[in-house]
């Protein structure tokens, strides 16, 4: 579900007609850390771009309920899923966008890219209610091909490798490009994400654990933070979710955990920056930026 379906309807004064309340959602740092694309929901959705300083605030796509928004490793372009029904993919520089997947309502969602930038793995809903296939595209939509019938989400590339994704709610935690699974996982499992060097993936279930992908030996290294992790890209701090607010730990071993307040993490994944996590401010009301050990917050934009 996009940023609009959290949209919240009030009454107008006078008229007892109604207006959409504007929200912020899915923050996405750029490669480059310089830029940061984000969805708007109002009376005019929208894809937006800004700076990390606060500077050059453009739509980039106008009139799109949108979500999985993910740049492509050289920032020139992003990709994302309308409504939850098709992929589509956005010149940065341009704003042309295009349709890459036509399967209908419901059908593909959250893309993510190869390191190259060439392939773009998605979901793709198939079979029977809520059951899932992982896919494979070219960048420009061409030989879709399903390889793994598996009812996994969220495929992410290894940064160090375009040939295994990290899966989440699945039993196989890492396959490669055939669909073999590398790393087993379990069902109770919720997101998988990398490490910057692909060394290892942090996953929830009841608790933040790492697992070396070579090694195949797990630790909790929290219990405290039990889902959407995200790790920043020096290696040192894992942000996620705990109590219904953002948390930062040491990556190493748990230690220093600390909840940024008036944070919401439901609507989109925690971004990072290069020292710095992006992440939704409560009520949907715009997006919050704070430094790696959870300093100088401070808000980027405000919606309501």
């Amino acid at each position: 579900m996009g940023v609009l379906g959290f949209v919240l309807l009030a009454s107008a004064t006078g008229g007892g007609a109604s207006h959409v309340r504007a929200t912020d959602g899915d923050p996405v740092f750029s490669p480059d850390g310089r830029t940061i694309a984000f969805v708007h929901a109002g009376s005019t959705p929208s894809i937006m771009l800004i700076g990390v300083d606060g500077r050059h605030r453009r739509t980039l796509v106008a009139n799109v309920d949108a979500s999985g928004l993910v740049w492509s490793p050289d920032g020139s372009a992003l990709a994302y899923s309308v409504s939850d029904n098709d992929i589509w993919r956005v010149d940065v520089a341009t704003g042309a966008a295009n349709q890459l997947t036509h399967d209908g309502p419901g059908s593909d969602w959250q893309p993510s890219w190869s390191p190259a930038g060439t392939t773009i793995a998605y979901v793709k809903f198939e079979r029977c209610f809520r059951c899932t296939g992982i896919w494979l595209m070219n960048a420009d939509g061409s030989n879709q091909h399903e390889i793994a019938a598996n009812n996994g989400r969220r495929p992410i590339f290894s940064p160090a490798s375009a040939s295994e994704l990290a899966l989440s709610f699945t039993q196989a935690r890492v396959i490669d490009l055939d669909g073999r699974t590398l790393v087993q996982g379990s069902v109770g499992s919720s997101s998988t994400v990398w490490s910057p060097r692909g060394t290892y993936v942090a996953y929830t279930t009841n608790g933040l654990w790492v697992e070396n992908v070579e090694t195949k030996q797990p630790r909790r290294i929290s219990r405290l933070v039990g889902e959407r992790p995200a790790w920043s890209p020096d290696g040192k701090v894992i942000a996620g979710y705990s109590k219904r607010e953002l948390a930062l730990v040491r990556a190493r071993d748990g230690s220093h955990f600390k909840l940024l307040p008036n944070s919401k993490v439901a609507a989109g994944m925690p971004s990072w920056g290069f020292g710095t996590v992006a992440y939704v401010h409560q009520g949907y009301c715009g997006i919050d930026l704070a430094r790696e050990d959870g300093t100088h917050i401070r808000r980027l934009t405000r919606a309501c």
